[in-house]
């Protein structure tokens, strides 16, 4: 599994730090051990990559290489949409619609009508046609008259 953004990506640049410890929080101490807040962050990286690979993997090949910079735009939105989603029951509406838009995109993308970019498509197959040969018949109009 590739990853689509780094934990760089997101904090502090898209989000701060302590936003993030807040949303990591599971004990309720009000801190966060960095190995646990690290471990947090990876899965909502993972969750959003491996999303991102179920809507291309129909017309590319996944993991993409290299990384679109629209995809790892989205990633960003996806991650951070997965850090709220485990913490709130109503993530701020920003993070909701980011959400909403990056799967419309990746909808349209699964059925051909929007490109990634960079990535390269996966080459079509050939369809699944079937070819059936035999011999020239025995009996014909011809060979079988008056019978």
């Amino acid at each position: 599994m590739s990853a689509y953004c780094t934990k760089a990506d997101i904090y502090p640049d898209q989000i701060s730090t302590d936003q993030v410890i807040k949303l990591s929080d599971d004990s309720g101490t009000k801190t966060v051990m960095d190995a646990t807040l690290e471990a947090i962050v990876d899965k909502a990286i993972t969750d959003a990559s491996s999303e991102i690979d179920g809507y291309c993997q129909k017309l590319y090949t996944v993991p993409l290489s290299p990384v679109p910079e629209l995809i790892r735009k989205y990633a960003v939105d996806m991650a951070i949409y997965h850090l709220y989603a485990r913490r709130d029951n109503d993530p701020p509406q920003i993070r909701i619609d980011r959400y909403k838009q990056v799967v419309s995109y990746l909808k349209l993308v699964t059925e051909g009508k929007a490109a990634l970019g960079a990535a390269t498509p996966v080459a079509d197959s050939p369809p699944n046609e079937v070819s059936i040969t035999s011999n020239t018949g025995l009996f014909t109009r011809t060979n079988m008259e008056g019978f």
